[in-house]
């Protein structure tokens, strides 16, 4: 029993034994007399207040500089923690039951889903549906999503599906598949795929990654396990990727960022990013997107294809670097295209059958775009090529228009005799204007059947 004085405030350390319940509780009253409970601390952390105040959260602050009280509960509530549901993240608890429930907490109206530092174990799929939702880590490698465990096995790692066009943002997070131990070769499937209904009414939905990495595990300096592809979008409307890392794995069906566009699909951005061991890095098909591509200052390495475009769009794909390429750098039906000031470092296929026409810098394809007519390729640089005979620029298919100026092509010390064309017109390429390209390919410039150019 503590004396309490009318003019002085005293702080006291307490010993306080708690109850066979394991609750703590303080009580007041005069000697003698009854006393009351006016704090009770529960063994599993609950603070509550039977006589006055109740439990704490139900508690209102005004925050420094507002007007209006709010309670404890409802201030908490703003952000989403996913350890307010029971996640650990010590890399050895399976968390996946938690951090799909607070997931779920999102209402309707959407919502922030905070990811602390820490390595959360996930052994299924996340599902998230219908609600506009924001994820937010601590950092690349700081806070960690890591799919593990047999029954991961092609599966995907976390599934946005909205029929209402609502956005989706993710930030500062890395998100791993390992899910053999047994069998470091086995892969999980898709680490984000995001689902969209095709309307023929273009609806403005974004999709957003920013400093996201997405790859497999590594131990030792071996890559264990992965993804098939890394990011999944269907008709998702303005699709960024800004400052993400995408790692995949040295076999054939690997995607990074696959866009299966539709009439809704329209002018996505892919600016900053890495893109490492794909077997497609970037890969984009379907109909006629209404918009554009902007693809810019990315970086691809160990890849078997840069850049694939199925989708007869707008494009603008410029300052990329291609290291170390096994098939081509650019490849892409368009219906007009910038396509300037890309490097294009190592062209070469070692282990499978092609055709010369296989190899190649870049190549423009107006068949079946609706028409081509009209696009500038300029200062791309094609240095190290191939060891296999290789083109540098090909323009076919109806490809009409083209600005093809101050391209330099195989003109790196040691290689350039592997290059077959430099710049090459196939059948249906018209009216096209090709000047001012340095190389020094066997023949810098060929007519396959094309006329009209110039």
């Amino acid at each position: 029993q503590i004396g309490q004085s009318p003019t002085a405030t005293q702080n006291f350390t307490l010993a306080v034994p708690s109850s066979p319940d394991g609750t703590i509780k303080l009580a007041r009253g005069n000697a003698g007399a009854t006393t009351q409970d006016v704090m009770n601390v529960s063994n599993a952390g609950v603070v509550s207040f039977p006589q006055g105040l109740g439990n704490i959260s139900n508690s209102t602050a005004i925050a420094t500089g507002s007007t209006t009280a709010r309670s404890l509960a409802n201030r908490f509530a703003d952000v989403v923690n996913v350890k307010d549901f029971g996640a650990v993240g010590d890399g050895v608890a399976d968390d996946t039951a938690a951090i799909q429930a607070a997931f779920n907490f999102i209402p309707a109206s959407g919502g922030e889903v905070i990811i602390p530092k820490g390595t959360y174990i996930l052994s299924s799929t996340l599902n998230i549906s219908n609600k506009p939702i924001s994820i937010f880590g601590a950092g690349i490698g700081i806070s960690i999503l890591k799919w593990t465990g047999v029954g991961m096995v092609g599966q995907n790692g976390i599934n946005y599906t909205n029929t209402a066009f609502q956005p989706f943002l993710m930030e500062d997070l890395s998100l791993k598949a390992f899910p053999n131990p047994s069998d470091i070769t086995q892969v999980a499937g898709t680490a984000l795929s995001f689902v969209y209904p095709s309307l023929e009414t273009v609806l403005e939905t974004t999709v957003k990654l920013s400093r996201v990495e997405i790859r497999a595990e590594i131990s030792g300096g071996i890559q264990q396990g992965g993804w098939t592809t890394s990011v999944y979008a269907k008709d998702a409307g303005r699709f960024h990727a800004i400052a993400c890392n995408f790692a995949g794995v040295k076999k054939l069906g690997i995607k990074g960022i696959y866009l299966a566009t539709g009439f809704n699909a329209f002018f996505p951005v892919i600016n900053n990013c890495d893109f490492t061991a794909f077997e497609d890095a970037i890969y984009s098909t379907g109909p006629s997107s209404p918009g554009g591509t902007v693809i810019e200052s990315n970086n691809f390495t160990g890849c078997y294809r840069g850049i694939t475009i199925e989708t007869p769009t707008d494009l603008l794909i410029c300052t990329n670097n291609y290291f170390q390429m096994y098939k081509y750098g650019i490849y892409a039906k368009a219906r007009t295209s910038i396509i300037t000031g890309n490097r294009v470092d190592g062209v070469d296929e070692p282990f499978s059958i092609h055709t010369p026409s296989d190899l190649f810098g870049v190549q423009i394809d107006g068949t079946g775009s609706g028409p081509y007519d009209g696009g500038i390729i300029s200062n791309n640089n094609f240095g190290r090529v191939s060891t296999e005979p290789m083109d540098g620029i090909i323009l076919n298919g109806s490809a009409v228009g083209t600005s093809v100026t101050g391209n330099t092509v195989g003109t790196t010390s040691g290689y350039g005799t592997s290059l077959r064309y430099g710049i090459f017109l196939l059948n249906g390429a018209t009216r096209n204007t090709v000047k001012d390209n340095n190389g020094i390919a066997t023949t810098i410039l060929v007519y396959d059947g094309s006329t009209g150019n110039i």
